[in-house]
């Protein structure tokens, strides 16, 4: 890592400062996240999907995004030993619910050769084109799905372009193996848990269901309703009665903000996408302001191609912060069935990230099982993209053990804007990469 001074704090200018003399610090990353520096310190990494990655060692958080370029032709080029300019601080806030203390930049050069990889632009769902009625698709579901209902898919008459957002706006796993290890295959759940829990039957855990509509925003629902639930269930285990649907006169059991991330984080891409675990990094370093002070309007102004402005109407104080955020398992898709049913009745619910495939995007209500052979049938362009949802109970009917999760559709689809998947296959890869944030709760 060749990196600055770290005397700055989280309004730094990366772009300015790290022209200034830098330092070197030699890191070597070691599987499966063990991080080592040149002093014999150790630490823990984990990557980011196919995005960046943060260590933690020495008592510093780095953090950086992947290196690449994009030439005229919108080709993009990997730079697979180097980073972008990055950020480092403190690893905890030295006062609880305040941003971490001095910040440095700093880019990153893995030792010996360097390897570029390139990539033809991919637009095959950056059009205006609208998406077409798939009945060949429909019909085949219809005949083979056994414990799940089929309809129309929901992106019908949208434009390519808006029906990507819709699923995801862009976030892809696709460089990210799936690393469950042996030793998952042969854990066990915990025979003190419930057979079935769900907080949605624990009044005011949950904030309402929401729509993001046509913006590719669903990493910051994901990752705000996952909080916001976790802030609630603790004032209510502190004794507080909290409120089903939040008065905007109540701030401090309001929702957090999903439109403060998308308009203000500098580690998300707005309606082009994000990550939960980059959403919870923003609430460590900079806090997210509840939804009363910045409600969301990006899904409405796409069609005006208008990002909305980093503009909000409450003071810096009313603010929530995170103190921890982690990968379920301790790092990217080290995540287990047993590990995620423990961690949703001990500590609230998770964030997870589903693949969209063709046959789920048919989904009207009952237990989704991936049907074999559905994607030969689907007749518009499909990329591989990763939607981000909110993992809230899980259960079992008529044999079959199955996930209970809040989507960011709006009400009308699915079973109100929830859905069941089955459990302890990885359909949908939503097994594998869990993630929770643990923000500071507000004492009354």
């Amino acid at each position: 890592f060749y990196h600055t001074v770290d005397i700055f704090s989280n309004n730094v200018n990366c772009d300015e400062v790290i022209r200034s003399e830098l330092s070197t610090y030699k890191v070597t990353i070691q599987e499966p996240n063990v991080a080592v520096d040149e002093h014999q310190n150790k630490g823990t990494w984990t990557a980011i999907f196919g995005q960046g990655f943060e260590v933690i060692i020495g008592g510093k958080k780095w953090f950086a995004f992947y290196k690449y370029t994009e030439d005229k032709d919108g080709n993009y080029t990997s730079h697979c030993s180097e980073t972008m300019t990055g950020w480092f601080h403190d690893a905890a806030p030295i006062v609880p619910a305040t941003p971490p203390l001095h910040w440095g930049c700093y880019h990153g050069e893995k030792a010996g050769p360097k390897t570029v990889r390139v990539h033809a632009p991919s637009s095959a769902m950056d059009s205006d084109e609208i998406f077409k009625a798939e009945d060949e698709l429909q019909k085949m579901l219809e005949e083979k799905a056994t414990t799940w209902t089929v309809g129309p898919n929901m992106l019908e008459g949208m434009t390519l372009r808006d029906a990507k957002r819709r699923i995801g706006g862009g976030r892809s796993r696709r460089h990210v193996a799936q690393q469950l290890s042996a030793t998952h295959a042969s854990e066990e759940v915990d025979p003190k848990l419930p057979k079935s829990f769900s907080w949605r039957n624990v009044d005011g855990a949950l904030v309402p269901v929401r729509d993001q509509q046509q913006c590719g925003s669903c990493y910051a629902f994901g990752a705000t309703e996952m909080m916001s639930a976790r802030v609630r269930i603790g004032l209510l285990r502190q004794g507080k009665k909290v409120p089903k649907t939040p008065s905007i006169f109540d701030p401090m059991v309001a929702m957090l903000s999903p439109q403060h991330v998308v308009s203000c984080s500098q580690y998300s891409q707005g309606c082009d996408g994000g990550f939960e675990y980059l959403v919870a990094k923003y609430g460590q370093d900079f806090g997210i302001v509840s939804d009363h002070c910045f409600a969301y309007e990006s899904g409405l102004r796409v069609q005006e191609n208008t990002a909305v402005p980093c503009e909000y109407q409450c003071p810096e104080s009313q603010r929530y912060f995170v103190h921890d955020y982690h990968y379920v398992g301790g790092y990217c898709g080290n995540s287990s069935v047993p590990q995620l049913m423990e961690e949703l009745v001990t500590g609230g619910p998770i964030s997870v990230g589903i693949l969209c495939t063709p046959d789920f995007m048919h989904y009207q209500s009952g237990i989704f099982k991936p049907v074999e052979g559905a994607e030969r049938y689907a007749k518009n362009p499909f990329e591989d993209t990763d939607h981000a949802v909110l993992l809230t109970g899980y259960g079992e009917e008529n044999g079959t053990k199955y996930w209970e999760v809040q989507n960011s559709w709006g009400t009308s689809w699915g079973e109100r804007g929830f859905f069941r998947v089955i459990r302890g296959e990885d359909a949908l890869h939503l097994e594998t990469t869990g993630f929770v944030a643990h923000p500071y709760v507000p004492e009354f």
